[in-house]
């Protein structure tokens, strides 16, 4: 009979079935890994470029013109010290943020501030040649003024 011979096939099926499996679950706490630590990118970049754009703003210029303008060298140190506050040990930040100050044409000013950095995973190295990754990401705010609250100032 040949269904007495086909006994335990399935054993020899099994651990070719565990493999795959494990390696797929490993696939996805990375890929989780990684997709967590650019959303704390992005997060940190967001609360970064807010701070930047509140702190460095040039309270002389506003009270006396009644115009917005930021301090580019204040931008960037109170970005730099927010990143770093807010980023954790998931995201290893390589360097200081990018951070520009720009006027719009025609629109609101507008601070940017773009960071990179690297995430290391879990299970990658196992694997032969495979590296860290790394995320990036970058935010732009804008300030404006609403229409009645600058002062009325000559410049």
């Amino acid at each position: 009979m040949s269904g007495d011979r086909e006994h335990g096939s399935v054993l020899m099926l099994m651990p070719a079935a565990v493999l795959v499996l494990m390696m797929l679950g490993a696939v996805a706490v990375d890929a989780a890994v990684v997709f967590m630590a650019q959303r704390e990118l992005e997060n940190a970049t967001a609360a970064a470029a807010n701070d930047a754009a509140v702190a460095a703003l040039d309270e002389s210029l506003f009270y006396e013109c009644g115009e917005l303008g930021i301090d580019t060298t204040r931008a960037a140190e109170v970005a730099s010290a927010a990143l770093a506050a807010r980023t954790a040990d998931a995201v290893e930040v390589a360097g200081a943020p990018a951070v520009t100050v720009e006027a719009l044409s025609g629109g609101p000013l507008t601070v940017s501030v773009a960071a990179t950095g690297s995430v290391r995973t879990i299970f990658a190295p196992a694997v032969g040649g495979l590296r860290d990754e790394e995320v990036t990401a970058v935010t732009r705010v804008a300030a404006a003024l609403a229409p009645d609250a600058a002062p009325e100032g000559v410049c």
